[in-house]
Protein backbone atom coordinates (compact mmCIF):
# COMPACT_ATOMS: atom_id res chain seq x y z
CA UNK A 1 0.00 0.00 0.00
CA UNK A 2 2.98 2.33 -0.80
CA UNK A 3 1.22 4.59 -3.02
CA UNK A 4 -1.50 4.62 -0.57
CA UNK A 5 1.27 6.41 2.55
CA UNK A 6 3.71 8.73 1.62
CA UNK A 7 5.75 10.13 4.15
CA UNK A 8 7.88 13.12 3.63
CA UNK A 9 10.71 13.99 6.43
CA UNK A 10 11.87 17.79 6.14
CA UNK A 11 15.16 17.97 8.07
CA UNK A 12 15.81 21.64 8.01
CA UNK A 13 15.81 22.80 3.99
CA UNK A 14 16.29 18.93 3.55
CA UNK A 15 13.65 16.62 2.30
CA UNK A 16 13.52 12.86 2.43
CA UNK A 17 11.19 10.73 1.38
CA UNK A 18 10.89 7.63 3.41
CA UNK A 19 7.78 6.02 2.00
CA UNK A 20 9.33 2.85 1.79
CA UNK A 21 10.78 1.87 4.91
CA UNK A 22 7.92 3.45 7.00
CA UNK A 23 4.90 1.90 5.07
CA UNK A 24 6.55 -1.79 6.18
CA UNK A 25 7.81 -2.10 9.58
CA UNK A 26 10.28 -4.55 8.47
CA UNK A 27 11.81 -2.47 6.15
CA UNK A 28 13.53 0.63 7.88
CA UNK A 29 13.36 3.04 10.35
CA UNK A 30 12.96 7.10 10.45
CA UNK A 31 15.63 8.25 12.98
CA UNK A 32 14.10 11.99 13.65
CA UNK A 33 16.07 14.67 15.63
CA UNK A 34 13.25 17.73 15.14
CA UNK A 35 14.44 21.13 15.73
CA UNK A 36 10.60 22.59 16.17
CA UNK A 37 11.49 25.65 13.87
CA UNK A 38 12.47 24.02 11.30
CA UNK A 39 11.70 20.40 10.78
CA UNK A 40 7.93 18.88 9.71
CA UNK A 41 6.55 15.54 8.07
CA UNK A 42 4.31 16.02 5.88
CA UNK A 43 1.98 12.56 5.09
CA UNK A 44 0.28 11.72 1.76
CA UNK A 45 -2.47 9.24 0.74
CA UNK A 46 -4.87 8.85 -2.26
CA UNK A 47 -8.22 9.92 -0.35
CA UNK A 48 -8.27 12.26 2.71
CA UNK A 49 -7.75 10.72 6.01
CA UNK A 50 -8.71 11.22 9.38
CA UNK A 51 -5.67 9.41 11.40
CA UNK A 52 -2.34 7.58 11.58
CA UNK A 53 -1.04 4.82 13.80
CA UNK A 54 2.78 5.77 14.66
CA UNK A 55 4.92 3.33 15.90
CA UNK A 56 8.42 4.42 17.45
CA UNK A 57 10.79 2.40 18.08
CA UNK A 58 12.84 4.73 20.00
CA UNK A 59 10.73 6.86 22.38
CA UNK A 60 10.72 10.83 22.69
CA UNK A 61 11.60 11.55 26.17
CA UNK A 62 10.39 15.71 25.47
CA UNK A 63 7.63 17.68 26.33
CA UNK A 64 5.58 19.23 23.71
CA UNK A 65 2.59 19.08 21.18
CA UNK A 66 2.30 17.54 17.75
CA UNK A 67 0.34 20.46 15.29
CA UNK A 68 -1.34 19.05 12.46
CA UNK A 69 -2.13 21.15 9.09
CA UNK A 70 -4.73 20.09 6.20
CA UNK A 71 -3.35 21.38 2.77
CA UNK A 72 -6.28 22.84 1.04
CA UNK A 73 -5.23 23.46 -2.57
CA UNK A 74 -3.78 26.84 -0.99
CA UNK A 75 -2.20 26.85 1.88
CA UNK A 76 -1.47 24.12 4.96
CA UNK A 77 -4.70 24.96 7.59
CA UNK A 78 -4.77 23.96 10.86
CA UNK A 79 -6.58 20.76 11.89
CA UNK A 80 -9.43 20.32 14.70
CA UNK A 81 -9.87 18.26 17.48
CA UNK A 82 -6.62 16.91 17.20
CA UNK A 83 -6.36 13.14 19.48
CA UNK A 84 -2.54 12.57 20.04
CA UNK A 85 -2.60 9.11 22.06
CA UNK A 86 1.02 8.95 21.12
CA UNK A 87 1.30 11.79 24.01
CA UNK A 88 1.56 10.45 27.64
CA UNK A 89 2.61 13.27 30.76
CA UNK A 90 2.38 15.90 27.53
CA UNK A 91 5.51 13.84 26.25
CA UNK A 92 4.27 13.18 22.41
CA UNK A 93 6.08 10.12 20.40
CA UNK A 94 6.46 8.52 24.04
CA UNK A 95 4.75 5.28 23.23
CA UNK A 96 2.76 3.89 20.23
CA UNK A 97 -0.51 4.88 18.88
CA UNK A 98 -3.01 7.02 16.91
CA UNK A 99 -3.03 10.35 15.71
CA UNK A 100 -6.36 12.07 15.04
CA UNK A 101 -7.51 14.81 13.48
CA UNK A 102 -10.93 16.63 11.74
CA UNK A 103 -10.98 19.37 9.04
CA UNK A 104 -12.05 22.56 9.93
CA UNK A 105 -16.18 23.32 9.45
CA UNK A 106 -14.87 26.40 7.52
CA UNK A 107 -12.07 24.93 5.43
CA UNK A 108 -11.92 21.41 3.16
CA UNK A 109 -9.46 18.78 1.74
CA UNK A 110 -7.98 19.56 -1.87
CA UNK A 111 -6.19 16.75 -3.92
CA UNK A 112 -3.25 18.29 -4.90
CA UNK A 113 -2.39 17.28 -8.80
CA UNK A 114 1.43 17.18 -8.05
CA UNK A 115 3.13 18.48 -5.30
CA UNK A 116 4.93 20.84 -7.77
CA UNK A 117 2.53 23.10 -7.15
CA UNK A 118 3.20 22.73 -2.89
CA UNK A 119 5.63 24.80 -2.07
CA UNK A 120 7.53 23.22 0.75
CA UNK A 121 7.53 19.68 -1.61
CA UNK A 122 7.94 21.31 -4.50
CA UNK A 123 11.28 19.58 -5.12
CA UNK A 124 8.68 15.55 -5.54
CA UNK A 125 6.97 14.73 -8.08
CA UNK A 126 3.88 12.71 -6.26
CA UNK A 127 0.50 13.04 -7.92
CA UNK A 128 -2.99 13.49 -7.07
CA UNK A 129 -2.83 13.02 -3.30
CA UNK A 130 -4.31 14.87 -0.17
CA UNK A 131 -1.37 15.80 2.17
CA UNK A 132 -1.50 17.29 6.06
CA UNK A 133 1.83 18.41 7.59
CA UNK A 134 3.07 17.54 11.30
CA UNK A 135 4.94 19.96 13.58
CA UNK A 136 6.16 20.39 16.44
CA UNK A 137 5.83 22.69 19.77
CA UNK A 138 9.68 21.81 20.93
CA UNK A 139 12.56 20.01 20.05
CA UNK A 140 12.33 16.18 20.12
CA UNK A 141 14.26 13.00 19.35
CA UNK A 142 12.62 9.66 18.39
CA UNK A 143 12.58 6.82 15.81
CA UNK A 144 9.67 5.49 14.13
CA UNK A 145 9.45 2.12 12.32
CA UNK A 146 6.35 2.17 11.26
CA UNK A 147 3.58 5.04 10.11
CA UNK A 148 -0.10 3.46 8.92
CA UNK A 149 -2.77 1.36 10.28
CA UNK A 150 -3.29 -0.84 13.22
CA UNK A 151 -6.82 -1.38 14.81
CA UNK A 152 -5.82 -3.26 18.23
CA UNK A 153 -3.86 -3.88 21.23
CA UNK A 154 -2.83 -6.70 23.29
CA UNK A 155 -4.85 -5.39 26.39
CA UNK A 156 -7.77 -5.99 23.44
CA UNK A 157 -6.29 -9.35 22.74
CA UNK A 158 -6.58 -10.24 25.97
CA UNK A 159 -10.22 -9.85 26.66
CA UNK A 160 -10.48 -12.95 24.13
CA UNK A 161 -7.36 -14.95 23.79
CA UNK A 162 -5.65 -14.62 27.51
CA UNK A 163 -3.62 -17.98 26.30
CA UNK A 164 -1.76 -15.55 23.74
CA UNK A 165 -0.54 -12.85 25.56
CA UNK A 166 2.53 -14.25 27.14
CA UNK A 167 6.35 -13.95 26.10
CA UNK A 168 6.63 -17.83 25.97
CA UNK A 169 4.07 -18.24 23.48
CA UNK A 170 4.97 -15.36 21.33
CA UNK A 171 8.78 -16.42 21.22
CA UNK A 172 6.81 -19.98 20.44
CA UNK A 173 5.40 -17.88 17.45
CA UNK A 174 8.55 -16.47 16.44
CA UNK A 175 11.39 -15.50 18.59
CA UNK A 176 11.69 -12.22 17.97
CA UNK A 177 8.35 -11.15 18.89
CA UNK A 178 8.86 -11.30 22.62
CA UNK A 179 7.62 -7.81 24.11
CA UNK A 180 4.63 -8.06 22.51
CA UNK A 181 2.37 -8.53 19.49
CA UNK A 182 2.76 -5.05 17.59
CA UNK A 183 4.43 -6.64 14.50
CA UNK A 184 1.25 -9.25 14.19
CA UNK A 185 -1.53 -6.75 14.94
CA UNK A 186 -0.04 -4.61 12.07
CA UNK A 187 -0.12 -7.60 9.91
CA UNK A 188 -3.74 -7.98 10.78
CA UNK A 189 -4.53 -5.12 10.04
CA UNK A 190 -2.97 -5.40 6.51
CA UNK A 191 -5.25 -8.71 6.25
CA UNK A 192 -8.56 -7.32 7.47
CA UNK A 193 -8.32 -4.65 4.99
CA UNK A 194 -7.13 -6.58 2.25
CA UNK A 195 -10.42 -8.77 2.71
CA UNK A 196 -12.51 -5.10 3.10
CA UNK A 197 -11.22 -4.27 -0.21
CA UNK A 198 -11.77 -7.79 -1.98
CA UNK A 199 -15.43 -7.41 -0.89
CA UNK A 200 -15.69 -4.10 -1.88
CA UNK A 201 -16.31 -1.88 0.92
CA UNK A 202 -13.31 0.24 0.77
CA UNK A 203 -11.54 0.86 -2.26
CA UNK A 204 -8.54 2.26 -0.02
CA UNK A 205 -8.02 1.68 3.52
CA UNK A 206 -8.33 5.69 4.02
CA UNK A 207 -11.92 5.16 3.71
CA UNK A 208 -11.41 3.92 7.29
CA UNK A 209 -12.78 6.70 9.78
CA UNK A 210 -13.40 4.76 13.04
CA UNK A 211 -10.32 2.46 13.55
CA UNK A 212 -12.20 1.22 16.79
CA UNK A 213 -14.82 -0.26 14.69
CA UNK A 214 -12.12 -3.21 13.58
CA UNK A 215 -10.96 -3.39 16.81
CA UNK A 216 -12.71 -6.95 17.72
CA UNK A 217 -12.06 -8.45 14.32
CA UNK A 218 -8.49 -7.41 14.30
CA UNK A 219 -8.17 -9.50 17.58
CA UNK A 220 -9.72 -12.24 15.81
CA UNK A 221 -7.56 -12.15 12.60
CA UNK A 222 -4.16 -11.62 14.93
CA UNK A 223 -5.23 -15.43 16.58
CA UNK A 224 -6.10 -16.90 13.64
CA UNK A 225 -2.55 -15.85 12.60
CA UNK A 226 -0.90 -17.54 15.40
CA UNK A 227 -2.61 -20.46 15.53
CA UNK A 228 -2.75 -21.31 11.94
CA UNK A 229 1.46 -21.34 12.61
CA UNK A 230 0.84 -24.19 16.06
CA UNK A 231 0.03 -26.73 13.70
CA UNK A 232 -3.38 -29.60 14.17
CA UNK A 233 -2.92 -29.10 18.21
CA UNK A 234 -4.44 -25.57 18.11
CA UNK A 235 -6.93 -26.83 15.44
CA UNK A 236 -10.37 -26.32 17.90
CA UNK A 237 -8.65 -22.40 18.91
CA UNK A 238 -7.82 -22.08 15.23
CA UNK A 239 -11.38 -22.66 14.33
CA UNK A 240 -12.98 -20.92 17.23
CA UNK A 241 -10.72 -17.53 15.47
CA UNK A 242 -11.69 -17.95 11.81
CA UNK A 243 -15.32 -18.07 13.38
CA UNK A 244 -15.20 -14.97 15.34
CA UNK A 245 -13.21 -13.11 12.65
CA UNK A 246 -16.36 -13.81 10.37
CA UNK A 247 -18.94 -12.85 12.68
CA UNK A 248 -17.77 -9.65 14.26
CA UNK A 249 -17.40 -8.67 9.94
CA UNK A 250 -20.32 -9.12 9.33
CA UNK A 251 -21.88 -7.65 12.75
CA UNK A 252 -20.16 -4.21 12.39
CA UNK A 253 -21.18 -1.46 10.98
CA UNK A 254 -18.45 -0.20 8.92
CA UNK A 255 -18.24 3.68 9.47
CA UNK A 256 -16.10 3.69 6.00
CA UNK A 257 -16.21 7.09 4.11
CA UNK A 258 -18.39 6.15 1.45
CA UNK A 259 -18.21 9.98 -0.62
CA UNK A 260 -14.40 10.29 0.19
CA UNK A 261 -14.74 13.70 2.19
CA UNK A 262 -12.56 12.72 5.16
CA UNK A 263 -15.51 13.28 7.88
CA UNK A 264 -17.82 10.96 8.71
CA UNK A 265 -21.55 11.17 8.01
CA UNK A 266 -24.74 9.37 9.70
CA UNK A 267 -25.64 7.68 6.51
CA UNK A 268 -22.11 6.79 6.76
CA UNK A 269 -22.89 4.87 9.66
CA UNK A 270 -26.09 3.08 8.60
CA UNK A 271 -25.37 -1.03 7.65
CA UNK A 272 -25.83 -1.19 3.82
CA UNK A 273 -23.33 -4.07 3.46
CA UNK A 274 -21.48 -8.01 4.75
CA UNK A 275 -18.26 -8.78 4.57
CA UNK A 276 -19.32 -12.67 3.36
CA UNK A 277 -16.20 -14.97 3.22
CA UNK A 278 -16.15 -18.40 1.89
Amino acid sequence: MLLLNRVIYKNDTVYTDYSRELSDINAGTLPLSIVAAEDALYIGSDLPFNHRYFSPSVVNAVAGTVSVSIWNGTSFIPAVDVINLTSTGGVPFAQDGLIMWSTDKSYGWAKEGTTENIAELASFKIYNSYWVKLTFSSNAAFTINYLGHKFAKDADLSSYYGDLNRAAVREAFFEAVTANWNVVHISAAEELIRDLRASQIVISPNQILDPDTFRDAACHKLAEIVYSSFGPSHADRLDYAVKKYKEAMNKVVFNVDKNMDGKLEFSEKIREFRLRRG
